[in-house]
């Protein structure tokens, strides 16, 4: 896979931002794609699947913008994920094509002799594609929110544009918040980590279950891993690793991430090396035993503890807090 990089012209920022809604998609004809997108490539397209992540109006400092051109290949459709970057109030806005993307292995889909019954092609588009029509990597419905895509291709293309762009966008000052008086008060070190990590990442609208009842929202991708955290104390706590294609470091790259926002901002990682069956669809590989996910652990830097007299191994990095009976050490 290999990237081509665009400046997006100011006079396109509303066009592109008008694809769709915040935190949403919608599938688009290629037609309505704006600069710097030419027209060449655009008519090898029949559709484009647009999402957004992020909002400006709700006081995002990034919103990202993918559009997923489905490119006619003789019987297949390619996905050629572009992704750009929005940062609020500044005059910075990149753009990255990928090419010959290796994000997933539904990047390329046999074509279909009928498109989707939403889809409304110009009769030059209905002659020029016949019957090589995009279909199956499209949600059943032209427009919807995030949290209810199911297409993991769409997801996994978001995240390899987002990867690419990140390290190209400069790095803005955080916001400090409101107190009810107006006056600003500094953000924690867990609350700058967290806003980090949610402009790092992406959503993953992956179901699982805790018991019997479902939930989408908790997982956030970065790469080919998944992760869900909680930030409700003074560390964050890992609830949930999964690696969407075990054997290849997405995982390893995940934590490595998190473990350099937990050493910038000072702050704890804590969570439990527990070995669980993921939810489907579960990747292929096979799942690490209880011994080699605490050896993982411990290999990455992590301080093991055994949790009092249960089965339990507490993890922690950089260190461990000190019992009652141990002085600190941070």
């Amino acid at each position: 896979m290999w990237f081509q990089y665009f400046e997006i012209p100011d006079a396109a920022k509303g066009d592109w931002l008008g694809l769709c809604g915040d935190n949403s998609y919608a599938v688009v004809n290629s037609n309505r794609i704006p600069a710097p997108i030419s027209s060449g490539l655009l008519g090898q397209c029949d559709t484009a699947f647009v999402l957004r992540s992020g909002s400006l109006a709700n006081g995002d400092d990034i919103v990202y913008i993918m559009a997923n051109l489905n490119r006619r290949h003789r019987g297949d459709i390619d996905q050629m994920p572009f992704g750009i970057a929005i940062i609020s109030g500044s005059n910075f806005t990149s753009g990255a094509l990928a090419h010959h993307g290796n994000y997933d292995p539904s990047r390329t889909a046999p074509a279909s002799p009928i498109p989707r019954s939403y889809v409304t092609l110009t009769p030059d588009q209905e002659l020029r594609f016949a019957s090589n029509f995009s279909f199956s990597q499209l949600p059943p419905d032209q427009t919807g929110s995030l949290a209810a895509l199911g297409i993991q291709s769409q997801v996994n293309a978001l995240n390899a544009v987002v990867a690419e762009l990140r390290p190209l966008i400069p790095i803005t000052p955080v916001t400090p918040a409101k107190t009810p008086a107006g006056h600003s008060a500094a953000l924690t070190p867990l609350q700058r980590a967290r806003q980090e990590w949610e402009q790092v990442t992406t959503p993953c609208t992956k179901m699982h279950y805790i018991g019997k009842n479902p939930y989408r929202d908790e997982f956030r991708q970065y790469g080919q891993a998944i992760a869900w955290l909680e930030w409700d104390d003074e560390f964050i706590q890992i609830t949930k690793i999964e690696a969407l294609q075990p054997g290849r470091g997405a995982a390893t790259k995940l934590i490595g991430f998190l473990k350099t926002l937990a050493d910038k901002y000072q702050v704890r990682l804590f969570g439990n090396a527990v070995v669980y069956r993921p939810d489907p669809p579960i990747p292929e590989g096979n799942l690490l035993s209880q011994a080699e996910l605490e050896g993982w652990y411990k290999k990455h830097g992590f301080q093991l503890r055994k949790i009092g007299d249960t089965c339990l191994t507490a993890i922690w990095y950089p260190d461990a807090p000190p019992t009652p009976d141990e002085p600190s050490t941070r």
